[in-house]
């Protein structure tokens, strides 16, 4: 648990980029901010840059942060799949990979027919 968290004197959220290189490399002071705004995931670290847990975090809450994966995590099926749920249409920045496989396709048009 953070004891001086950085948030408490930020009234504004996009202040996150103003942090030095060690916040945005420190897991619990990224989840906070990823928590606060999803935003906040295009400045992790580029250690933190592909860690499953924040991406995840990011997607559940916002499924448009797939845009600012890494194309490592843009490649992951999981996380592709919790993002087209919500938008369908953010297939377009998932990896090739993914943008060209059966399944995913099939994925994202089922809740294009039939949104949740």
């Amino acid at each position: 648990m953070l004891e001086n968290n950085p948030f408490d004197s930020f009234d504004n959220i996009f202040m996150v980029k103003e942090f030095s290189k060690i916040l945005r490399d420190d897991y619990e002071v990224m989840h906070f901010a990823i928590c606060k705004e999803t935003y906040n995931i295009n400045f992790v670290s580029k250690r933190l840059g592909n860690c499953k847990d924040l991406a995840i975090l990011a997607v559940m809450q916002n499924g448009l942060c797939l845009e600012y994966l890494s194309l490592k995590l843009r490649g992951d099926r999981d996380i592709v799949k919790i993002a087209i749920k919500q938008y369908p249409w953010v297939i377009r920045y998932a990896s090739k990979e993914l943008q060209e496989d059966k399944y995913i396709n099939l994925y994202a048009r089922r809740y294009l027919d039939n949104p949740c």
